[in-house]
């Protein structure tokens, strides 16, 4: 059920909601209120506030059904959103954790809750795009003892992200949970029929998009009138550089569950301040590198402690995202070739195998790789790779990272957004559109562009859409399908890699604008004292712990000093993706980070509320009990 407006008691509170928001507001530009929200209860039966009422069995099953596909309704498309979530974002087959985990309460980990929960956006200037905030409120909720927790979605994904992994935490304590899109979400916009997305997911006119182009401009008409099928993202193209404001659209988010929470509280109930509110930001991947960020700018104290898993965080002295990545998308297809054929990826694989020796052909050509044959092309490769961070227990990945084209589409989006790319001029010609069979570039079909809300993970390849660069020809081709010239076969798009190369180590005119954007987006390590807790896995092979959460406590150690609360785990045989563990030849090689991530809420939660030393191990998970990887 839905209402859309700004709820009775608003008016009558706005005077002593505003003198708050005054006090809240000095580490940051206060949120522009009152926003216009809706929302939404749910029964906990038919529906509810960690799957939409699909649980466990709903979601190892088909996707839910939709009745007008051409024009999913809210419901479906926020059911479908959660689905897709939840599968993107965890192992659901049987034996897994979702199965084997409990809650703090004692039921499973998908039983339903019902609750309240609210949607709206926050802008961070009058000419910013809107992020997405969502808020839900269990029933549960505990007013005397209130606790919150904010987090931000992973990867660019949209504002139900973030809820399949801290939801069933902290919704089974009574906590409220509020979290943002972060400014990149499901902020699609289609030229070719000037369609974008709207806060619930439904295609609507430009005036009420989350994110849309100025189709007039005369830069923007004429790439359109080129290339009509491409398709913009928000994260790579709105020029606004949004990892270098994770940090405030948490905190925005904050504010924005104050301030709804104490329009709802019951009489004679206190409003919730700071000093009498249990404040946890908690986050994965970019989620988690949101919530540290967060806890840094928070000047007046409103987080009281961090959880962050497999963080992409970036401090004085490590090397980003945009850097790296940029090197594994150079080295990974060549590498990938240089592993035994015994992974679930083999098939695919083998099918690309001619466009990957053109790459490793290339480079050696180029004086990038040493040797005499394919064999140690494909070696020196791996081996550069490791050298530029990639941890070795994370090779058995390589082939799903370049199937699915990982590091290209990472590479693209991130030194897009950095720069400040616009959409009519993206960086290396390497622009976004759904691909037909034979990697040409088409009109998205109708029922897939519906339910992009729901389907689209914010970044390519996803929902059909991948990246595609214009061939001699003159048609929009998917980008390793391209050849570097006319008669020559395609390298696995080896000229895009090296530009995108080149952007960042100074070898194209704009990586000037690139490191400049990137800087912005640096952490100072600072967390103010704050307890803190990080876990990452040794395995990962997005964001390597050598340039991450390794160089962020070695930050963290030499500004805090003895001040420092920071605990770091790493967890090896873990790496990025939980929902590789469905696969067995993964699940038998790697272990679920996730459960690791459970135990230290757990852990911080005990020390916030009962003083409990901060853990030297989580070895003891507790309820979340992690198994041991094979051969343990």
């Amino acid at each position: 059920m839905y209402s859309i407006g700004f709820f009775g008691q608003r008016c009558a509170t706005a005077i002593l909601l505003s003198l708050l928001a005054a006090c809240a507001g000095q580490h940051r530009t206060p949120l522009p209120w009152p926003e216009p929200v809706i929302g939404r209860h749910t029964d906990g039966v038919s529906d509810d506030l960690l799957s939409a009422g699909l649980g466990l069995d709903g979601l190892r099953a088909a996707p839910p059904a939709v009745r007008d596909p051409a024009a999913p309704a809210v419901d479906e498309l926020r059911r479908l959103a959660l689905y897709h979530a939840w599968r993107g974002l965890h192992d659901v087959s049987a034996g897994s954790d979702l199965e084997t985990a409990a809650r703090p309460d004692g039921k499973p980990l998908l039983a339903p809750i019902a609750g309240t929960e609210l949607l709206s956006t926050v802008r961070l200037g009058a000419e910013r795009a809107p992020a997405a905030l969502l808020l839900q409120i269990p029933e549960a909720f505990d007013w005397q003892r209130p606790c919150l927790v904010a987090t931000a979605s992973s990867g660019s994904r949209g504002v139900y992200g973030a809820i399949v992994v801290i939801a069933p935490w902290a919704l089974a304590r009574g906590c409220a949970l509020v979290t943002t899109d972060k400014g990149a979400g499901n902020g699609v916009y289609l030229p070719e029929f000037d369609l974008g997305l709207e806060l619930q997911g439904r295609l609507t006119a430009p005036k009420s998009a989350l994110f849309a182009l100025d189709r007039q401009a005369p830069q923007t008409a004429a790439y359109l009138a080129a290339h009509p099928h491409r398709i913009a993202f928000r994260h790579a193209h709105s020029q606004e550089n949004p990892e270098a404001d994770w940090g405030r659209y948490v905190l925005a988010a904050i504010d924005f569950a104050r301030r709804e929470i104490n329009l709802r509280r019951p009489n004679g109930v206190w409003l919730l301040t700071p000093e009498r509110t249990q404040i946890i930001a908690a986050g994965i991947s970019n989620g988690g590198g949101a919530v540290l960020a967060a806890a840094e700018q928070d000047t007046v104290g409103l987080i009281d402690g961090v959880v962050a898993a497999e963080p992409n965080a970036f401090v004085e002295g490590a090397r980003p995202l945009v850097d790296y990545a940029g090197a594994f998308n150079l080295y990974a297809p060549c590498a990938a070739l240089a592993l035994p054929g015994d992974h679930p990826f083999g098939v695919p694989l083998a099918g690309l195998r001619p466009l990957l020796l053109a790459r490793c052909r290339a480079m050696h050509n180029d004086g990038l790789l040493a040797g005499g044959n394919e064999a140690e092309w494909a070696a020196a490769a791996l081996q550069a790779l490791h050298d530029e961070g990639l941890p070795e227990e994370a090779d058995a990945l390589l082939p799903f990272a370049v199937v699915f084209e990982l590091y290209s589409s990472i590479a693209v989006t991130y030194t897009s957004a950095a720069g400040r790319f616009a959409y009519a001029d993206p960086p290396c010609g390497i622009g976004f559109a759904a691909l037909n069979g034979a990697g040409r570039a088409v009109t998205i079909a109708n029922p897939v562009a519906a339910a992009l809300f729901a389907t689209s993970t914010g970044i390519v390849p996803t929902a059909g859409i991948g990246l595609v660069e214009t061939a001699e020809t003159g048609t929009d081709q998917r980008a390793i399908l391209v050849p570097p010239a006319a008669g020559e076969a395609p390298d696995f798009a080896y000229r895009g890699a090296l530009c995108l190369r080149r952007l960042w180590d100074g070898k194209e005119p704009r990586a000037a604008e690139v490191r400049a954007g990137v800087a912005a987006t640096q952490q100072s390590g600072d967390l103010r004292g704050r307890p803190a807790i990080v876990v990452h896995g040794g395995a990962d092979t997005v964001v390597p712990v050598v340039h991450s959460s390794r160089p962020y406590l070695a930050r963290n150690r030499l500004i805090e000093g003895e001040n420092s609360r920071l605990r770091y785990f790493e967890v090896a045989g873990a790496q990025h993706f939980d929902a590789l563990l469905a696969l067995p030849a993964y699940r038998q090689k790697y272990r679920a980070l996730y459960p690791y991530f459970l135990a230290a809420l757990d852990a911080l939660d005990r020390h916030l509320q009962h003083q409990a030393p901060l853990p030297e191990t989580l070895l003891d998970t507790g309820l979340y009990r992690a198994a041991p990887a094979a051969g343990e």
